[in-house]
């Protein structure tokens, strides 16, 4: 059941433990609407994600993700979701995840999702902040060759 009311007011929630890096209590907040019978949306899974990665949690993140998505076709993840698990890849500016970021781009593209500027700008500002202008120079060009 939705509860669209209920369920805003709870993303908001989650959206803030996010900001104050409180993974635990946006998954606890996930899981209340889950006990009151109210069934998640992926704006407010993403959002959790998003917390866990905020606080650098990526491990927590994962699990959320395969919990949330990788499970009976609970719900789909979309180019947004994928692009938060980028980012939290991409945190470490010494040392980026890049093969797990290869990853996620090769499960998004056979699950048909085409790349946006959501998903290369999120490449983009990891190229930025860790210094690796040579693969940003082939994101570039990669969005160029794909009219993005």
């Amino acid at each position: 059941m939705y509860n669209t009311k209920a369920l805003r007011q709870a993303t908001r929630r989650i959206q803030a433990c996010a900001k104050e890096r409180k993974p635990n209590l946006a998954i606890r907040t996930l899981a209340d609407l889950a006990n009151q019978g109210i069934q998640p949306d992926r704006i407010a899974a993403t959002a959790v994600i998003d917390a866990c990665v905020q606080s650098s949690k990526m491990d927590l993140a994962e699990n959320v993700f395969n919990e949330l998505f990788g499970q009976d076709d609970f719900m789909e993840p979309d180019e947004v979701t994928y692009a938060v698990l980028i980012k939290g890849y991409g945190q470490d500016i010494a040392n980026p995840k890049w093969s797990k970021i290869r990853q996620i781009l090769q499960v998004m593209e056979a699950a048909g999702l085409d790349l946006t500027t959501c998903t290369y700008n999120t490449l983009l500002e990891i190229c930025a902040v860790s210094n690796d202008w040579q693969r940003g120079m082939q994101v570039l060009e990669q969005m160029a060759d794909r009219q993005v």
